[in-house]
Parts: structure tokens; C-alpha cells; sequence
């Protein structure tokens, strides 16, 4: 069972890469997320957890700098500014389909 904490990573990491994929990014961006989704979804432990025993995540595959940062954001807040941003970017037709 994948932890909570992992699954509002995975969903928001997932969502990101859906909505740059609909914006045509960089294929290595929406690559990145997606796999950055997968990697936290394989998880046994909490992302949370361990930020909290100051584990280094860049030790995840696929988790570089960038993501711990919005892995953290993710985790304070809930959410994660950049997909809100995305998302009031995305047609709200387009956005309804995923």
C-alpha cells in the first residue's frame, strides 16, 4: 500500500506531466514527472516520513534537486503552485478530459 502523502505526490506529479504533455513541453520534462510519479508510487515508506528522518530523496531515482523542492511544497501546502498555474492555463475542456 502506497502511503497518503505519496499519493497526493504521485497524483499532482502525474497531473503536471498530463497537462505539459497538452502544452507540447519538453518530452524530458514530461518525462520527468512521470517518472517521478512512479518512483514515489513504488515507495513502501512516506515521502514525509522521510523528510522528517532528513533522508536525502535525490537518493530516489528519478528525484533530482527540483522535485524535493516541490516534493516539499507538496507536502507543507498540499498542493503545488506551478499545476495551479498550469492549470488555469489549460483550456478548462482539455483539463475536464483527464
Amino acid at each position: 500500500m502506497v502511503p497518503d502523502y505519496n499519493l497526493g505526490i504521485v497524483e499532482i506529479f502525474s497531473r503536471m506531466a498530463d497537462l505539459l504533455e497538452i502544452e507540447e513541453a519538453n518530452p524530458f520534462r514530461v518525462r520527468t514527472y512521470r517518472n517521478a510519479d512512479r518512483s514515489v508510487g513504488g515507495l513502501s515508506q512516506s515521502v514525509g516520513d522521510m523528510l522528517e528522518e532528513g533522508e536525502d530523496l535525490t537518493e530516489i531515482p528519478g528525484i533530482g534537486e527540483d522535485l524535493v523542492g516541490k516534493i516539499e511544497e507538496i507536502i507543507q501546502t498540499g498542493s503545488l503552485k506551478q499545476l495551479e498555474e498550469l492549470s488555469d492555463r489549460t483550456p478548462a475542456d482539455l483539463s475536464q478530459m483527464l
